[in-house]
């Protein structure tokens, strides 16, 4: 279920939580074989991950439940003015981005307490094309916040209502609330946003907090995730913002190899 809450939000929900200054890579060609150029995005991606090793000890890589278990993609139908996204928004639920070359993503990385990280990347063909994606999910965020929150409350109701049926509890009392949250700027440009989660089951409260902050380099975008359980603590966040570091420099660093 979290995989799915958080590929939500990478490419579906986003805003400029904070913005540096404009594309450092102005290299908006790419003069080498085709095959070439994509060999050397796909190995960029990859590079650009998060480890086991940005991370305490005590978290390890899961597969994040049970495998067998198939989860239910969302489908949004946003009205008005952010009916433009509709196409956009459910067909990139799987994680993809519309105009990148390449891709990767980590498993999640869980501690005793629940807590995950997980990373994924994203190489284009050059820096406006990986900025005309950003400058989409800004407006996203700046005009359809309201109409994701009430449709993705209605999709995590159902969702957690089907997990809980299997299990014999109850689940009552979702909300969600999706803001903005500000981070460390980073790259050419950077955005966060957290999605606040709470429901009960059986009774008992129970609080889910994902951050997704994303950072562009040029021709190279990345994300981490973050989702916490229970209270949130300065600690996490500060733990969040020094992997969110850790791969800018890796974005930056692939980025300056991509050739072209």
């Amino acid at each position: 279920m979290l995989r799915i809450i958080l590929v939500v939000l990478l490419v579906g929900v986003a805003g400029a939580a904070c913005k540096s200054g404009g594309a450092s890579d102005s290299r908006d060609a790419t003069p080498v074989s085709d095959e070439a150029f994509l060999w050397a995005a796909q190995q960029a991606v990859n590079a650009s991950l998060i480890t086991e090793n940005d991370l305490p000890a005590n978290f390890d890589l899961t597969t994040g439940g049970d495998e067998n278990q198939e989860e239910t993609e969302p489908e949004f139908l946003l009205t008005g003015e952010c009916a433009e996204f509709n196409e956009q928004f459910n067909s990139n639920v799987d994680g993809n981005w519309r105009n990148s070359v390449a891709e990767s993503e980590t498993g999640d990385f869980e501690d005793p307490d629940g807590d995950e990280f997980s990373s994924s990347a994203a190489a284009f063909r050059d820096a406006s094309a990986a900025d005309a994606e950003a400058g989409d999910m800004d407006r996203f965020f700046d005009t359809c916040t309201e109409q994701f929150e009430t449709q993705f409350v209605q999709y995590l109701g159902g969702y957690l209502q089907e997990v809980a049926l299997e299990e014999g509890k109850a689940v009552l009392d979702v909300s969600t609330e999706v803001t903005e949250i500000s981070v460390p700027s980073q790259g050419d440009w950077s955005h966060a946003v957290r999605m606040d989660m709470t429901f009960t089951v059986d009774g008992l409260p129970v609080r889910l907090v994902s951050d997704t902050v994303t950072v562009r380099v040029g021709r190279m975008v990345g994300s981490v995730d973050a989702t916490y359980t229970g209270e949130l603590e300065a600690s996490l966040e500060a733990q969040r913002d020094g992997i969110v570091a850790i791969m800018a420099d890796r974005l930056a660093a692939e980025n300056a190899k991509l050739p072209g």
